[in-house]
């Protein structure tokens, strides 16, 4: 992702101000992008701290440990909705890039 940041500001040398102020449109989304995988990456390191055979040898009762489960699982899948949106948004970057600057 730096490396594509960097190539769109070599491009700014040659740019008119449509174009400048584009690149840079693409830039502040590629570094949004950057920060919310890095929230992803610091949200699974701490799922992954989760053992859940532990929480399964508590004594907890059932329905705690199914609401515990339950809410892991959830983060999972909101994390990889997340994970999808983050895709599909940096194909229609790389879409943009190409038909709009190249």
């Amino acid at each position: 992702m730096n490396r594509l940041i960097k190539d769109l500001e070599n491009h700014d040398r040659n740019l008119n101000k449509e174009e400048l102020y584009l690149v840079r449109k693409l830039q502040d989304e590629l570094t949004q992008l950057i920060k919310d995988l890095d929230d992803l990456k610091k949200t699974l390191k701490e799922l992954e701290s989760i053992n859940l055979y532990e929480i399964l040898k508590t004594d907890l009762p059932r329905d705690k440990e199914l609401e515990v489960l339950k809410r892991v699982f959830d983060e999972y899948g909101e994390i990889t909705k997340r994970m999808v949106s983050i895709a599909k948004h940096l194909i229609d970057l790389k879409i943009r890039i190409d038909s709009e600057l190249i």
